[in-house]
């Protein structure tokens, strides 16, 4: 073993725990957190407890229709059958799913930054170490340990963004990042023009610098350099990088020629024929621009798109810039960043434009990450610069050792910051989480283990999160249970429950609604819970109030028995005030009562 390499993953390693000792923390702090996943969470974990008898063959259910009305789901499982071994080997619990993530994210980290130091050295990959520890924090806790599937796709689509980068400076990395933009893809159909896209221009770079190198048109041999790359081996890189896209994506196309419709059919019909109208470039550019403000959003993180319009325009002047800079002293390298940056941020605006629907910040996080990249590519030439024009009046060991224990210091700061952020967070979705003991552990004594249960729900406040949550307990207990066929991409197809399969339904009631079931003949109610105290209810009572008279204003019709996500998400015209509120009164809650009913049973009216 030579010192170089020895010292090249040294290196990367201290690199990697000083971004990672936040997300380690926050992993051991989460084992003393006992939790109940509900909603999205509980139906990722139940696709990892579907393994090994029934692998996954489509990603999370989404909010993709086909035109029949069918629901859908992402593209892909490949992020679920990388977290299984670790769920398996870490108890199968709702912890062993947090950690699973932890570790994944851990790993696509350190993959990048391993890449950004063979393609750049050891000073730029402390400079992208800080960026990413800045990011990590502003994923936080939620983005860092909760398997949801936009979560999913950050660090994979960064590990891409740099591969693609690494394989346009002569670096065999093709087939890595086909891996990486295949586990975005399917994890979130939001990645479905973006990555592709990147990994079709890395080919395409590859190909034209292959093409100047053997026509010798370039005097300075640099840009078409690719070391020790040759026609020939890039050749073999597309065809391993080939095989490894045919193996990533063969569940889906399992999934596509074993089911009618096939997920794959959905997806097409839901993203080329939209029942509202697309973004448009308009609004696309604007979204884009904000997100890469650089004092933004990769730093806060948040729900809705927040940052300045103009702050993003001045990073996008400042990085091209940079650019000019690069090109003019022939920086090569920073000029290939520049590129992959660029059409990275070009193709996000594009796929941006054809988005419809409510915009929320996780449907294009990935830009954040972009940002992120944008800077480095900013300030390096920028630094190299300056080293150029005065490094030689300078130590440069002195100067070397100073940025060294700068870098090492900031990432120290950042791991504090980012540790006590963490840690002080919540497992998201508390409101709900929190009362599925209230609920499960009361109903576990009164239910037949050789029973077969119809888990139903009447949700309006939650999106069925409570139901959800109420198949995954109690299947972790042992029991068989499902749901009906509407939420087989939910629940997935061997846990629904046809008409006539079961030996009673399960129905967990919110909101006004268990008066009904109350009043059924036949019902036996298990368990109720009401998170609320007396002034919290009375603070429900008001704002269902105002928020009547305010969408009334709107021109807006309110059913307090509806759904909530309907009017939060289902329309941009309800003023903020309002919004608020909304979501207060989904933190607040509703008593949920869990009934147990013959099949069939429709409540009293």
């Amino acid at each position: 073993m030579t010192e170089a390499p020895a010292r090249s993953r040294r290196e990367v390693a201290v690199a990697a725990a000083l971004v990672l000792v936040p997300l380690a923390i926050t992993v051991v702090v989460l084992a003393f957190r006992h939790w109940y996943p509900t909603g999205d969470l509980a139906q990722a974990e139940l696709r990892l407890r579907s393994f090994p008898s029934h692998p996954p063959l489509v990603g999370a259910a989404g909010r993709i229709v086909s035109d029949a009305g069918v629901q859908g789901n992402h593209p892909g499982p490949a992020f679920f059958w990388a977290a299984y071994p670790f769920y398996l080997v870490l108890g199968r619990s709702a912890w062993a799913s947090e950690a699973a993530v932890a570790i994944l994210g851990a790993a696509w980290v350190t993959t990048a930054l391993w890449l950004v130091r063979r393609v750049a050295g050891t000073a730029v990959m402390a400079g992208v170490a800080v960026t990413f520890a800045v990011l990590l924090g502003g994923y936080g806790l939620d983005a860092g340990t909760q398997l949801w599937n936009p979560w999913m796709a950050l660090w994979p689509f960064t590990v891409l963004v740099v591969a693609v980068w690494a394989a346009l400076t002569g670096r065999r990395t093709l087939p890595l990042a086909v891996a990486a933009a295949s586990v975005a893809v399917q994890a979130h159909a939001g990645y479905a023009v973006v990555a592709p896209a990147l990994v079709l221009s890395a080919i395409a770079g590859v190909v034209a610098q292959l093409w100047w190198a053997r026509r010798g048109a370039d005097g300075d041999s640099s840009f078409g350099d690719l070391g020790a790359m040759t026609p020939r081996s890039f050749g073999v890189d597309v065809v391993v990088a080939a095989v490894v896209g045919a193996l990533m994506w063969s569940p889906p196309v399992v999934d596509q020629f074993t089911h009618d419709p096939g997920n794959l059919t959905i997806l097409w019909q839901h993203f080329t024929s939209p029942d509202e109208a697309v973004l448009g470039m308009g609004q696309a550019a604007r979204i884009t621009l904000r997100l890469l403000d650089p004092f933004g959003q990769w730093i806060t993180g948040g729900l809705f798109i927040e940052g300045s319009l103009w702050l993003g325009l001045a990073m996008v002047l400042a990085w091209l810039a940079s650019m000019v800079l690069a090109w003019r002293r022939r920086w090569w390298d920073v000029v290939r960043l520049d590129v992959v940056v660029g059409v990275a941020v070009a193709v996000s605006a594009l796929s941006i434009s054809r988005a419809f629907g409510v915009v929320v910040l996780y449907l294009f996080r990935w830009v954040v990450g972009l940002t992120a990249m944008m800077i480095v590519a900013t300030l390096w030439p920028v630094v190299r610069e300056l080293w150029a024009r005065f490094g030689e009046r300078a130590d440069g060991s002195k100067v070397r050792r100073v940025a060294t224990i700068g870098a090492v210091g900031v990432l120290v700061a950042l791991g504090g910051l980012n540790t006590a952020r963490m840690v002080s967070t919540e497992i998201p979705y508390q409101n709900s989480w929190a009362q599925m003991p209230e609920l499960i552990n009361p109903i576990v004594g009164a239910l037949d283990p050789e029973a077969t249960y119809d888990v139903r729900w009447e949700d309006p406040l939650n999106l069925g999160g409570l139901g959800f949550g109420t198949i995954l307990e109690l299947e972790r207990r042992g029991f068989h249970v499902g749901a009906p066929p509407q939420f087989s991409a939910a629940v997935e197809p061997h846990r629904v429950i046809q008409p006539g399969q079961a030996d009673a339904e399960l129905w967990v009631v919110t909101g006004s609604r268990t008066k009904a079931w109350r009043a059924t003949a036949g019902v036996e109610e298990l368990a109720s819970f009401d998170p609320r105290n007396a002034a919290q209810r009375a603070e429900t009572a008001r704002l269902k109030s105002e928020v009547a008279d305010e969408l009334g204003a709107a021109g807006i019709d309110y059913d307090p028995d509806a759904p909530v996500a309907v009017y939060l998400f289902g329309t941009q015209d309800i003023p903020k005030a309002t919004f608020n509120k909304l979501t207060r009164l989904t933190e607040l809650g509703e008593e949920t009562a869990v009934f147990r009913a013959p099949p069939g049973t429709l409540p009293a009216p």
